[in-house]
């Protein structure tokens, strides 16, 4: 035996077990995105798809003194090819119009079949490459096999994801698993000359296609997702949506990014709006971005002495607007540091129109560093004092957000507070999600926080009228500072919205339990219109 033959069953090894683990990170990450619910997700997927490779290796067992093995291998590959890349697909649109009369446990449970279709069929082919490898060295293509999937496992998470997505990932990982099933078909020879060019034909064929056409697939996932996801974030309201249209996407290592334009039944009462939506949470719309960062911006600063320099922490707010709003205070600020962790959508602020429009460029604005970083773990390496610290991270509809509301990380960010420091986030209602907020108040406390003042952001509507927009609280960590009505053209507007505002203690039912990095309290996720009905 030669030694390319002699290397050509552990390369094998390696390449197959590399794409059967991305397979099943995408479908975990697809599950993910549809149902929520991070680490149960991970956790099901990875259950699964081991007991489904004990399943695969029983099946060979049975059937192994039966086929042909060469050739059973060749097929199983590609089976591997086709349903590796059907994934996506089918999970997406059986959540979509397919799965639309199904009930809910139904709908879950077909939902996690690729995984176990990937699983059988990757447990068919270990003990298969073992009959190739010369001396039948168990051990030997047992440990190869461990070491592609950690291959696979990190170029997912750090190639793959964040640079393609989960449409294309699986695409180029179905195009590798059909490359090594004709190889191998031509190292077995298990075929004629003819019929495997003929094979390598209809793989070329098959590349282009996908190559030329895998945009347009992805236009049909977001139509099938996207849009189905948002559409149900507006069930609600009194006035159907008419129409929704995706005007721009991305995906990045940490979020789905989604810009498009809604359009209701009855624009004279509903006017259309172009949003941006991040991981199934509305993150701004045209019709309210700007009172939501007065909000955010401009309340809080009224709480200062205007002869106060402040040196000012945003932790999120990877979009700019709120430094853009800070920018209008230039000779009230000593300093910002903006803390966001998702480099890419960064990258999108820069560029994408509908961001540069609001941000107006204030990335470049010299009195801001920026760090792209993990919020939690920069407030906990923190040596720095803040004056104010505005949180704009995105909703929490995925445990993946917990560690950010957390004890711990409100400890931390109290610590990072100067001794007449502030802190200040957006919240949701309490009339509407009275558990979530409960858990919010109780780790607060639990956090060091004593009091807290909330309020509105108001917007002012074409016809005169005055409207809610988002609600914000306040948290200090000395003395509860009162609001100065007259420093500024926002609040001054709005100024009997705001001068009569007073803090409070934190309240919340008995027995409510804080959200901890080490012990979540899940009644903290957010369970609602656009978000998954459950958890399970």
């Amino acid at each position: 035996m030669n030694n390319r033959s002699h290397l050509f069953i552990p390369a094998t090894t390696f390449v197959v077990a590399f794409c059967s683990i991305i397979y099943e990170l995408v479908f975990a990450q697809t599950l993910t995105t549809v149902f929520g619910g991070t680490v149960l997700r991970y956790s099901a997927t990875i259950g699964l798809f081991l007991m489904s490779l004990g399943a695969g290796a029983f099946l060979y067992e049975y059937i192994k003194d039966k086929v042909h093995t060469q050739r059973f291998f060749f097929y199983t590959e590609l089976l591997l090819t086709f349903f590796g890349f059907m994934g996506v697909f089918f999970i997406v649109y059986l959540n979509g119009p397919l799965g639309e009369a199904l009930p809910y446990w139904i709908l879950l449970t077909l939902s996690h079949l690729p995984i176990i279709l990937i699983g059988v069929l990757s447990g068919l082919e270990l003990p298969l490459l073992t009959e190739f490898e010369a001396g039948k060295r168990f051990a030997r293509v047992l440990g190869i096999d461990y070491i592609g999937s950690l291959a696979g496992s990190f170029v997912f998470a750090l190639l793959l994801y964040p640079n393609f997505g989960l449409l294309t990932t699986s695409i180029i990982i179905a195009l590798l698993n059909a490359f090594v099933a004709i190889l191998f078909a031509i190292q077995y020879k298990l075929y004629s000359r003819k019929r495997l060019v003929l094979q390598a034909l209809a793989l070329a064929v098959f590349t282009t296609g996908v190559y030329f056409t895998y945009q347009k697939a992805e236009q049909v996932i977001q139509k099938l997702y996207f849009t189905g996801m948002i559409e149900r974030g507006y069930e609600t309201l009194s006035v159907p949506v008419a129409s929704l249209e995706i005007l721009d996407s991305i995906t990045t290592p940490y979020q789905d990014v989604v810009v498009y334009k809604i359009n209701f039944e009855h624009p004279e009462l509903v006017p259309s709006d172009v949003c941006l939506n991040l991981d199934e949470h509305v993150q701004m719309c045209n019709s309210w971005v700007g009172a939501y960062h007065n909000g955010l911006v401009d309340v809080p600063l009224s709480f200062f002495p205007k002869e106060k320099k402040l040196s000012i922490l945003i932790l999120g707010g990877g979009d700019f607007i709120a430094t853009n709003n800070l920018r209008s205070y230039d000779d009230r600020i000593l300093h910002i540091d903006l803390v966001d962790l998702d480099a890419k959508f960064q990258q999108y602020a820069r560029t994408e129109p509908y961001l540069l429009e609001k941000n107006n460029r204030a990335f470049e604005y010299e009195k801001q560093s920026l760090f792209v970083e993990d919020a939690f773990y920069f407030l906990k390496r923190n040596k720095k004092s803040y004056d104010l610290i505005l949180v704009d991270l995105p909703g929490l509809r995925h445990d993946k957000m917990l560690p950010l509301y957390s004890t711990e990380f409100y400890s931390f960010a109290r610590s990072a507070l100067a001794d007449d420091g502030m802190l200040v986030s957006w919240r949701y209602p309490k009339e509407i999600f009275p558990a979530h907020s409960d858990v919010l108040e109780r780790t607060l406390e639990a956090s060091g926080f004593k009091n807290m003042l909330e309020y509105y952001a108001w917007n002012s509507l074409p016809d005169g009228s005055e409207q809610t927009t988002e609600k914000f609280f306040v948290v200090g960590k000395g003395s509860e500072r009162n609001i100065h009505t007259e420093d500024n053209e926002y609040v001054s507007q709005f100024k009997d919205k705001y001068e009569n505002l007073s803090w409070r203690p934190l309240s919340y039912k008995t027995g409510v339990r804080e959200n901890s990095v080490f012990k979540p309290n899940y009644d903290m996720l957010i369970v609602g219109p656009g978000s998954p009905e459950k958890q399970l």
